[in-house]
């Protein structure tokens, strides 16, 4: 570095460290076992025909945030 430079951030380090905290969350056995979970509540299950429309859109919600955190879980794990 010279002048100026050590001001800047480090993206660099950041770009390869950018995700891996997904892998260290969720590559465990017990990670594992927490996305199972995770997807047997929210995108494996149904609410019934009487639930409002507010429980539905809190339930897409949800499915959306699990399959999300499934998405980067995998990407990062290699699955």
């Amino acid at each position: 570095m010279t002048g100026w430079d050590w001001f800047d951030p480090d993206t660099a380090a950041k770009e390869n460290d950018a995700g891996t905290h997904w892998h260290t969350c969720f590559a465990s056995d017990a990670g594992q076992q927490v996305l199972r979970d995770l997807e047997t509540q929210f995108v494996r299950s149904s609410l019934g025909p009487d639930v409002g429309q507010a429980a539905l859109w809190m339930r897409e919600g949800q499915r959306g945030l699990v399959l999300q955190i499934m998405r980067l879980a995998s990407r990062e794990t290699g699955e």
